[in-house]
């Protein structure tokens, strides 16, 4: 082989081999994960949780990509089984090409108020919004934000709080600072075994559920046949993996193509 051949074979690898390395690290179909403790998840963890799938991944604490499995947050050391695994799970198996990037940034425990900028959550020693849009932003560098599942409730119902107002704003939010004004948001009602506070529960299910209406791309899935855990507030792990079955379904329902 002459100089003149090995100098151009050499050249093609300088300038090719950058361009397949950042399309492979660069196809992820993104999911932001979002609220409070049903969403992080409190489920005793078991076998089934703990498989990986070769086409399912999530964000650690850290910012590696890792394949999933539960607990996928740790947002506080009882973590457990939540939804998240099981939605990208379902979405896997409907769109068997996409890769699944699932972006935990529940926090257990918050309220809708702690969900503002700047807000700091003082048990968990975080910020949760604030964290959610830099691990956000850091994961779009690895692929496009497909959809936002919203789970977040218990700490508020039956106060005085404008929640519909809040959860407004909060999308708003979301879609500016993410720079996507259209990216859906998939928001999950709260349990019916919460009667200790029946009243307050409809009402808040009801008013979420009026949000479809007025918010562009606002859709939420039911929390009917839920079971607790023991403690009347928390999904056990069978219930968790419903939650992210109908959020699934739901995203389905949102184009059954590209589920936008």
């Amino acid at each position: 082989m002459c100089f003149y051949q090995t100098a151009m074979i050499l050249l093609m690898a300088l300038f090719t081999f950058p361009q397949v390395a950042e399309s492979s690290e660069s196809d992820y179909s993104l999911f932001l994960l979002l609220g409070q403790s049903n969403m992080a998840g409190r489920g005793v963890v078991e076998d089934q949780d703990t498989r990986e799938d070769d086409r399912v991944f999530s964000l650690t604490k850290e910012l590696a990509w890792v394949k999933a499995k539960d607990p996928i947050h740790f947002d506080k050391a009882n973590v457990g089984v939540g939804p998240g695994l099981s939605f990208g799970r379902a979405v896997s198996m409907k769109f068997p090409a996409m890769k699944i990037g699932l972006i935990p940034c529940a926090v257990g425990g918050t309220s809708i108020g702690d969900w503002h900028p700047g807000a700091f959550h003082k048990q968990t020693k975080t910020y949760p919004y604030d964290d959610a849009i830099k691990r956000a932003l850091y994961a779009k560098k690895s692929g496009v934000i497909k959809a936002i599942l919203w789970h977040q409730g218990e700490s508020d119902r039956g106060k005085s709080v404008d929640y519909s107002t809040e959860i407004s704003q909060l999308v708003s939010r979301l879609r500016i600072d993410l720079g996507d004004p259209s990216v859906p948001v998939i928001a999950g009602e709260l349990a019916s075994f919460m009667n200790w506070q029946e009243a307050p529960t409809v009402k808040f299910n009801k008013d979420l559920r009026a949000l479809e209406a007025g918010i562009d791309k606002f859709y939420v899935v039911s929390s009917d046949g839920f079971v607790h855990g023991g403690d009347r507030l928390h999904y056990d792990s069978a219930s968790a993996r419903l939650l992210g079955q109908r959020f699934a379904e739901k995203f389905f329902l949102v184009d059954p193509i590209q589920g936008r």
